[in-house]
């Protein structure tokens, strides 16, 4: 009896992992394992416990411990409230009276705790109130394991498949090595110095010189002005913000998309910015800034091809942060917002177009290279038309 509880036991979490859901923890003698789907979902965490609940008031203490513990989790994580689905499997049913300890969820603060008690008598009914609440399919046939070393090689075999998406995660986020972001640094960091030198950051005749975005040459013919703006800064403060943002930002998509892809995504960012600026603001101006929102672009790619996991990772930091940039850009009326919102859209462009490593050929690189392509055409005309 008990062998086939844990057969069962495992086979349910090794079907959750199959249907997009994630270890979050598991006890050190593996009869608790916490579940997290990748799927907006009505419980943000699914407990699986493993325990022969021969008494009701067992069940009772473990419902109290489980809440108390997630209501310091969620505290931790700055959430408002929890649901938790929290299932006991066991060979038997308690020998006194536990049902009202099911009948309703157990509150305890901000936490829900909606338990579920499922032993070998009503396994079935079990199965089905699971699909019901977690909106999955599951096999209500338990593998053939006759022995506990069947079962601990299948036991083995589903903790596999969460380090092989463990490993598979990170080699996403660390595909390559930060060389061109380190270099793109230096090189912005020695023009700003020979600015200085040569009449000082702040001077508009410097920047001119030194090749910035100055609408009048442009539309003379001076298109080299749409890259060299983007090594040049107005100000130290300028200097540190971008060197900062490209350091953390830009280092990020490097290793994420590997060399040659970052520095399409970081050019074509820039240009792009460059080219929003050219259309919508007539004003001398300089810095990595599109570049850099370009990168953030780059990473937004991410939430529309792999959105689950960049939820659960960076997105919601980068989130906040872009909308955070964005405002002030609207509320002072010094930054260039046209640029940084040009640069975004040509980093997703870009993304879209050269792709992450790990992904194969698609038509809509091509429709993202030449879409991109389009708007900067468009914004090039836009501004040669209206200046």
């Amino acid at each position: 009896m008990a062998l086939e509880q844990d057969v069962f036991y495992w086979s349910i979490i090794g079907q959750l992992m199959d249907r997009k859901y994630r270890f979050v923890t598991m006890a050190e003698d593996q009869n608790e394992v916490w579940l997290e789907s990748q799927r907006v979902a009505d419980f943000q965490l699914v407990r699986f416990v493993r325990m022969d609940a021969d008494w009701g008031n067992r069940l009772e203490q473990d419902m109290e411990r489980a809440a108390s513990m997630f209501d310091e989790i969620r505290k931790d994580a700055g959430r408002k409230s929890m649901n938790i689905l929290n299932i006991y499997i066991s060979a038997f049913a308690p020998v006194d009276d536990w049902e009202h300890l099911v009948e309703k969820p157990y509150s305890h603060g901000n936490i829900v705790l909606k338990n579920v008690l499922i032993y070998d008598e009503i396994r079935s009914e079990g199965i089905i109130s699971m699909e019901d609440m977690l909106s999955v399919r599951l096999e209500k046939e338990l593998p053939e394991i006759t022995d506990y070393e069947e079962l601990h090689s299948y036991r083995a075999k589903v903790i596999e498949k969460e380090n092989t998406r463990v490993t598979q995660e990170r080699k996403l986020f660390e595909y390559g090595k930060p060389r061109f972001t380190k270099i793109l640094l230096a090189i912005q960091i020695i023009v700003f110095i020979l600015m200085e030198l040569a009449g000082g950051s702040q001077n508009n005749q410097t920047l001119v010189n030194f090749g910035a975005k100055f609408n009048p040459y442009i539309m003379e013919g001076e298109w080299w002005r749409l890259i060299t703006p983007m090594f040049l800064h107005i100000g130290f403060i300028h200097l540190l913000m971008n060197s900062m943002a490209l350091y953390f930002i830009g280092e990020a998509v490097e290793k994420m998309f590997g060399s040659a892809r970052f520095l399409m995504i970081y050019f074509f960012s820039g240009i792009m910015g460059t080219l929003a600026s050219f259309a919508f603001n007539t004003s001398i101006s300089a810095g990595a800034s599109g570049a850099i929102f370009g990168c953030f672009g780059a990473l937004l790619y991410l939430g529309v091809v792999q959105r689950d996991l960049f939820l659960r990772t960076i997105g919601p930091n980068i989130l906040v942060v872009i909308g955070i940039n964005l405002a002030l850009g609207f509320t002072i009326s010094n930054i260039d917002n046209a640029g940084h919102i040009g640069g975004l859209i040509g980093g997703m462009a870009a993304a879209f177009a050269v792709q992450l490593p790990s992904q194969s050929k698609s038509v809509r690189q091509g429709l993202a290279a030449a879409a991109g392509l389009v708007l900067a055409v468009s914004l090039a005309a836009f501004g040669y038309s209206r200046w």
